[in-house]
């Protein structure tokens, strides 16, 4: 096994499947707190899915589309979206596993976008039982701006080795490309058809980075 890897996951869809109960959070239990129908909540779920793969937050998007709300309503539906995610989250298939054994030889980091609540993401990556694979836990938009400058900083710390980041979001391994070049990247895919990008590996299972790094 190279020794001189470090590996990088993001969180959500990538270790943890955080996304399968988000439909009932718009289509039922947000309908407790404002006066909408189904169809629209399956709206908002849609838009949802659509505002996760460009990395909006409910806050740059609520306030347009949820009829009603005032900042009072937005912290108590917040909260309520996120005990019912963190609730209904599990782990992906050979998530520990994997971690585990690639952890006995390489360097293993966490880099992924905040969430709508300051301190959050952490917390979460600590209570789902992955906290203890990474040697750092870093979240964009509170401890550095960007992915690029997360992985400039890791590249300092570590010195000369290979970088390699794992993500399901196709669009972030794009936009980083950009900005370092020097990054291996590799997209979890769940079988949705998406754009082919040069240079970048596609996995269907977390298993298969044992084949790929030992």
């Amino acid at each position: 096994m190279n020794q001189k890897t470090v590996l990088v996951f993001d969180f959500d869809g990538v270790l943890v499947d955080s996304y399968n109960s988000v439909r009932d959070f718009y289509t039922k239990t947000i309908r407790r707190y404002i006066n909408i129908s189904s169809w629209e909540g399956e709206l908002l779920h849609q838009y949802e899915i659509l505002a996760d793969k460009i990395g909006l937050l409910r806050e740059d998007w609520w306030f347009e589309l949820i009829p009603g709300i005032t900042n009072e309503l937005y912290d108590e539906l917040i909260t309520r979206y996120w005990e019912h995610r963190i609730n209904t989250t599990t782990s992906m298939p050979g998530a520990h596993e994997v971690l585990k054994e690639l952890g006995k030889k390489n360097i293993l980091i966490s880099i992924s976008f905040r969430d709508d609540i300051y301190g959050l993401k952490k917390f979460r990556i600590e209570h789902h039982g992955f906290a203890k694979y990474f040697q750092d836990i870093i979240v964009i938009g509170e401890d550095f701006g960007t992915r690029a400058d997360a992985f400039n900083y890791i590249r300092n710390k570590y010195g000369d080795k290979q970088y390699v980041y794992i993500d399901d979001k196709i669009i972030n391994l794009w936009k980083l490309s950009k900005h370092c070049p020097w990054i291996k990247l590799i997209h979890f895919s769940q079988g949705e058809e998406e754009i082919n990008i040069e240079g970048v590996v596609r996995i269907n299972s977390l298993f298969e980075l044992l084949y790929l790094f030992s």
